[in-house]
């Protein structure tokens, strides 16, 4: 797993959008050795994926409580450096380039 990677989740509601999560080498390989030290290539992808949708998922709940509206989110896919463009996402500083959109038609009256 060398190298940078992220973890990209769609919003779509009052919220529409993605959020990509970045990590690099360091930050990944402390993930993964904490919460499953021995596992295979497949299981610490996975790991990185679950870590980006847990803290996503927690606050896309906080708001959507806050503006009393629904925000669905996808299932988490991780990002490969070469897919960053696509993603949006300048590589060399890992920043996100887009910000979601509040989608007026998904508020509450």
């Amino acid at each position: 797993m060398g190298g940078s990677r992220g973890v990209r989740i769609g919003l779509d509601g009052a919220l529409d959008g993605e959020v990509v999560l970045t990590f690099d080498e360091a930050a990944r390989v402390a993930i993964t050795d904490t919460l499953i030290a021995q596992a295979d290539e497949r299981m610490r992808r996975r790991s990185i994926e679950e870590i980006g949708n847990v803290s996503t998922g927690d606050v896309i709940h906080g708001w959507a409580d806050h503006l009393s509206a629904t925000i669905d989110i996808s299932p988490p896919t991780c990002v490969e450096p070469e897919r960053f463009v696509d993603a949006g996402i300048d590589g060399s500083s890992g920043r996100f380039c887009r910000r979601a959109q509040t989608n007026p038609r998904s508020e509450r009256s």
